[in-house]
C-alpha cells in the first residue's frame, strides 16, 4: 500500500511519519513538502492513498485535488484542514476527496481515518480484479461461444450434406439407369440416322442419273416435293441429335458430382483433390442456392484454375471457404443494381498452394478490413447475417490447416481474398 502525503509544513509530516510508525501501518510512506513533487510522485509511482493539505503555495491542494481526479478516479484522498470556514471542506468533497483530518493531528483521529481509507483501497483493489477477472471470462465466453457457433455451423452443415448425399445417391441411382440406356439409344439412333442419309442420297443419285428414262412426271414431282421435306428433317435430325448429346451428357456430369458428393470418405479425411473439381461443385451449389433464393441473374462466377492444380484437404473446408466468400460478396451486392462478376483463380509452387476470389465491387471499408475475420463482425442488418462466415473460413485456413488468409482492395475496384495453404 503506497500513501503519498503532501504538506508543506515538515513538522505535519513528520508527525504523521510518527503516528504511523507507533501504530505499525505496513505500508509504503512517501513524503513530500510540495505540491508540485507530490504530482511527480502521483505520475511516476503507483500511489493508493494520498494525504493532502488544502493550504500550501503557489498550487493549494484544492488545485491538485482537481488534476489528481481528471486522471485518477480511484486514489483514496483525505484532505488536511485547519481551516474553520467549511466551504473549502466542501468543495474538496464536491470534487472528489474521500474524507479529511483535522490540523493540527490528533493520533486517534488521524489513525481511524487512515484505516477507513487503508479499507476502502484494498475493497477498490478487489473490485477492480474482480471486474478484471469477470472482463477475462466475458472475453473468453465470447471466444468459446463463437467457436461453438462455428462448430454448430459445421456440424449442421455436415448433417445437411450427408441427409442430401442420401438422397443425391437415391436420386442419381434411379437417374443414372435410364441415362444409360438413353445415351445407348440415342448412339443407336445416330448410327441408324447415318446409314439412312447414306441410302437415300444413293437413291437420290440414282433418280438423278435416270431422270430422263423415268416416264411417270407425277410421280418425279412427288419425288422432288418429298426430297425437299426429308432433306430439311436430315437436316433438323442433326441439331436435334447434336442437342440431345449434349444435354444427357450434362445430365450424366451432374450426376458423377452427385455421386462423388455422396462419397463421405472426401469430407471426413485429407486427400489429394483437384481443385478445379472443388471450385465447380462449388459453384453449382450456389447457383442453386442463388435460383432457390430467386438471385439466379445476379452474378457471374468464372474460374481460372491450373491443370495441375490439386491441393491436399479435407474436399468439404475448401468448399465450404469458397462458398462462404462468394455467398459473402453476393449478398452485399443484393444491395444495390449492379451485377457481380466473380472470379476464383489458382497457382502453386513447391511449399504452397496458393487460390483467391476477387470481385469488382465497391471493396471494404478500410476501417473494417481487420475486423472482417472477427467473430459476430457483420455489417448485414440485425437477424440478417451472424458475423460467423468469415470467421470460419479464417479458423479453418489459419487455425486447421496453418496456412494464411488476406483481404485487400484493389486499385481497379473490388476486393480480393488471398488464400495459402501448405502442400
Amino acid at each position: 500500500m503506497n500513501i503519498l502525503v503532501i504538506d508543506d509544513a515538515k513538522l505535519n509530516l513528520l508527525a504523521v511519519q510518527n503516528i504511523v510508525a507507533e501504530y505499525k501501518i505496513e505500508c509504503n510512506l512517501i513524503l513530500v513538502n510540495s505540491p508540485e513533487e507530490g504530482l511527480k510522485k502521483i505520475e511516476s509511482e503507483k500511489i493508493d492513498i494520498i494525504l493532502l493539505d488544502i493550504v500550501m503555495p503557489n498550487l493549494s491542494g484544492i488545485d491538485v485535488l482537481k488534476m489528481v481526479r481528471d486522471k485518477h478516479k480511484n486514489i483514496v484522498i483525505i484532505m488536511f484542514t485547519s481551516l474553520t470556514d467549511k466551504k473549502y471542506l466542501k468543495e474538496s468533497f464536491d470534487l472528489g476527496a474521500n474524507d479529511y483530518i483535522n490540523k493540527p493531528i490528533e493520533p486517534i483521529e488521524f489513525i481511524s481515518r487512515l484505516k477507513s481509507a487503508i479499507k476502502l483501497r484494498e475493497y477498490q483493489c478487489e473490485l477492480i480484479e474482480s471486474y478484471d477477472n469477470i472482463k477475462n471470462i466475458n472475453v473468453e465466453l465470447k471466444e468459446s461461444n463463437a467457436k461453438l457457433q462455428i462448430t454448430q455451423i459445421e456440424l449442421i452443415n455436415r448433417e445437411k450434406l450427408s441427409t442430401i448425399g442420401r438422397f443425391s445417391a437415391g436420386i442419381a441411382h434411379e437417374i443414372n439407369t435410364p441415362l444409360g440406356y438413353s445415351i445407348s439409344n440415342l448412339y443407336s439412333i445416330n448410327k441408324y440416322f447415318s446409314i439412312l442419309k447414306e441410302n437415300y442420297e444413293r437413291i437420290n443419285a440414282i433418280i438423278q442419273n435416270n431422270y430422263n428414262n423415268i416416264k411417270d412426271t407425277k410421280y418425279l414431282e412427288e419425288l422432288y416435293e418429298n426430297k425437299n421435306k426429308i432433306e430439311f428433317i436430315f437436316k433438323d435430325f442433326d441439331t436435334l441429335i447434336k442437342e440431345s448429346n449434349e444435354g444427357l451428357n450434362k445430365i450424366s456430369y451432374i450426376i458423377k458430382n452427385l455421386i462423388r458428393f455422396t462419397n463421405k470418405k472426401m469430407y471426413d479425411s485429407f486427400q489429394l483433390n483437384y481443385l478445379k473439381e472443388i471450385v465447380e461443385e462449388t459453384i453449382i451449389l450456389i447457383d442453386s442456392e442463388l435460383e432457390y433464393n430467386k438471385f439466379k441473374d445476379i452474378a457471374t462466377i468464372d474460374y481460372e484454375i491450373e491443370e495441375e492444380s490439386y491441393i491436399k484437404c479435407n474436399r468439404f473446408d475448401i468448399e465450404q471457404v469458397i462458398f462462404n466468400i462468394i455467398m459473402n460478396a453476393i449478398d452485399f451486392f443484393n444491395k444495390s443494381d449492379e451485377k457481380v462478376k466473380i472470379l476464383v483463380e489458382s497457382c502453386k509452387d513447391e511449399k504452397w498452394s496458393y487460390f483467391s476470389i476477387s470481385d469488382n465491387g465497391p471493396g471494404i471499408d478500410e476501417n473494417m478490413k481487420d475486423k472482417v475475420f472477427e467473430p459476430f463482425f457483420t455489417t448485414k442488418e440485425i437477424g440478417k447475417g451472424l458475423g460467423l462466415g468469415l470467421s470460419a473460413c479464417y479458423d479453418i485456413i489459419v487455425n486447421k490447416y496453418k496456412g494464411e488468409i488476406h483481404v485487400e482492395n484493389l486499385p481497379v475496384g473490388g476486393c480480393k481474398f488471398s488464400i495459402k495453404i501448405p502442400n
